[in-house]
């Protein structure tokens, strides 16, 4: 006969399986653990994306990822470059550079253009006046080879003469001609460089001063 102190079968039952089943739901992973271990993902040479515990150089080198089970991104790593990535990648750079740089340039110089000027006119006046004094330079380096070519002229009808009455022309007189050649020849460089340094000039003025328009037009509105 069983007394009122004992305890039902089926609840002695009941705590001898829950003792059983204990260890074995302690020891089953958790979400923590499922979180924590990471693994390397990679694309194969076929293209097609793994998850590995480890890998080998030549896999690291196409770039990799760590990643958690649960699909969150430790770190990446990009693959390595070849020669000829490389000499691309480092071309567009030098490109983007080079672009930055151009239009740091002009914006500093529309920021001049600003500054120097109030309105067009004022620059067709400095303009004018630039022009002017190319124009003064000019002539006094033609107004120097015009002397330059009657000197030229004296001194080889000097030697004319002097051949005429079958004497030997003077090594000084010989050299004297020489030097005043090579100074009508500088002087005609001269004149030259100044016309065309006074067109490029010109032209310049005649950039600005579209530029000013657009700019003034655009700080009014």
């Amino acid at each position: 006969m069983i007394t009122s102190c004992t305890a039902p079968w089926w609840r002695l039952w009941a705590l001898a399986l829950a003792m059983l089943i204990a260890p074995v739901v302690n020891s089953s992973p958790t979400d923590a653990d499922h979180h924590s271990k990471t693994f390397f993902r990679i694309t194969n040479e076929q293209g097609g994306v793994e998850l590995k515990a480890n890998i080998t150089p030549k896999e690291a080198k196409r770039g990799y990822s760590v990643v958690t089970l649960g699909g969150v991104v430790v770190k990446t790593v990009a693959a390595e470059l070849s020669d000829e990535e490389y000499a691309q990648l480092s071309e567009t750079i030098k490109t983007e550079h080079d672009e930055r740089e151009r239009l740091q340039k002009e914006r500093l110089y529309d920021e001049s253009l600003l500054l120097r000027y109030s309105a067009v006119m004022d620059l067709e006046a400095e303009q004018k006046r630039k022009l002017s004094e190319f124009d003064l330079r000019i002539s006094i380096l033609r107004s120097n080879l015009y002397s330059l070519k009657e000197k030229m002229l004296t001194q080889q009808a000097l030697a004319a003469n002097i051949e005429r009455r079958g004497i030997v022309v003077p090594t000084k007189l010989n050299d004297n001609i020489a030097d005043i050649e090579a100074e009508m020849k500088d002087a005609e460089i001269s004149i030259a460089a100044r016309t065309s340094e006074k067109a490029l000039v010109d032209k310049q003025y005649d950039e600005d001063a579209k530029r000013l328009a657009a700019l003034l037009k655009a700080v009014s509105r």
